[in-house]
């Protein structure tokens, strides 16, 4: 389920990529980011917050699947988490 590049079966990856990972560890670490960047991303605009995690996980989603190189999967939310930092 995660983005597999260039593939069109892959295209799907893009909608569920940022909610599948690793093992614990990766979720603690996207979750963390997450967590202490998406309250700040709020602070002065709370509405930008939702444009930037629906803009970010589609280009990043998007980016990952034209970019990334082929045979393999990519997942986890590192991609919100970096247009979120992005944003700020």
């Amino acid at each position: 389920l995660g983005i597999r590049p260039r593939e069109v079966g892959g295209l799907f990856g893009i909608l569920t990529w940022p909610l599948l990972h690793g093992g614990w560890e990766h979720l603690f670490s996207n979750t963390t980011a997450i967590l202490v960047l998406g309250p700040l991303a709020t602070w002065s605009r709370p509405r930008d917050f939702v444009l930037v995690i629906v803009s970010s996980w589609v280009i990043a989603g998007a980016a990952v699947w034209s970019l990334a190189g082929g045979g393999s999967t990519h997942i986890g939310a590192s991609g919100l988490a970096f247009g979120l930092l992005g944003y700020l």
